[in-house]
């Protein structure tokens, strides 16, 4: 999904440790918000995103 942000380009190495550190992260603690990537059943393509806060 990070192809589809307007954000700074990140190496492959770059995104998986973001995620390794994000996977840290405790779900639903005051004052985050998680951005979850969406993807299609059938074929696995991206569809979209949801924030949550």
């Amino acid at each position: 999904m990070a192809r589809y942000q307007s954000r700074t380009r990140h190496s492959a190495a770059d995104a998986e440790a973001f995620l390794e550190q994000q996977r840290k992260l405790a779900f639903n603690t005051d004052n985050t918000w998680f951005q979850i990537a969406t993807k299609y059943k059938e074929d696995t393509a991206p569809a979209g995103e949801v924030a949550v806060a």
